[in-house]
């Protein structure tokens, strides 16, 4: 076969292609957000490096075209993952093409702020908010540590009155306009549900938004 990159990722992340049913059996995300995301990189280091031989690929080429890419560091990165995954086709085409130990980009950590007890009412006030909805689902995003696509989720037999404490069970997919019956690093096998405990201003404003709207 070809060594240029363009040939070898011709039928990479490409859906029922035999790529991805490796990459399931190797135990990576096959989820058709996290191939399309894959597809869409992989077209752009195409358009770069395309007509490149992959054995003549140097660390330094590819730094440099990163350099100039006006692009956050976690896009830089998923660029690198990309093109291992490229290195990895490779070996399975027959090809013995060593990956280069192509260093990632580290953004500048920031310490943690938490909001202190002054701030805290005022972020929470509900009149900050266009409705008794916007309101909960900001509550359970900041109070419950709820995934913005969890809480979009969310629905009323997840909340347990008795206990103040709520179920997540599920996650809206963005993309497929569904909500999945497992958590978002979980799967129908392994969902990976979780108990949560909410303070008294949650349960008091859930607890009333259900009964008002039945």
């Amino acid at each position: 076969k070809s060594a240029k990159i363009k040939d070898i990722a011709a039928d990479m992340f490409i859906f029922g292609s035999e790529h991805l049913r490796r990459r399931e059996q190797l135990g990576y995300s096959c989820k058709p957000a996290t191939v399309r995301a894959k597809r869409q990189m992989l077209d752009c280091i195409v358009q770069q490096f395309g007509e490149y031989d992959l054995a003549d690929v140097k660390i330094a080429d590819v730094f440099n075209y990163l350099m100039r890419q006006s692009r956050t560091f976690g896009w830089k990165n998923r660029f690198i993952s990309t093109l291992r995954d490229v290195y990895q086709q490779a070996t399975f085409d027959g090809m013995n093409i060593p990956t280069p130990d192509f260093p990632t980009f580290k953004g500048a950590s920031r310490k943690a702020d938490p909001f202190n007890d002054d701030e805290l009412p005022l972020l929470l006030n509900r009149k900050n908010f266009s409705c008794e909805r916007n309101y909960l689902l900001f509550l359970l995003i900041t109070t419950a540590g709820l995934r913005v696509s969890e809480a979009r989720a969310f629905q009323a037999r997840q909340f347990l009155p008795d206990l103040q404490m709520i179920l997540v069970d599920g996650f809206m997919d963005g993309a497929n306009k569904i909500r999945n019956p497992y958590n978002k690093c979980g799967s129908k096998e392994n969902p990976k549900w979780r108990l949560v405990l909410i303070p008294e201003i949650t349960a008091t404003v859930l607890a009333a938004f259900l009964a008002e709207n039945r």
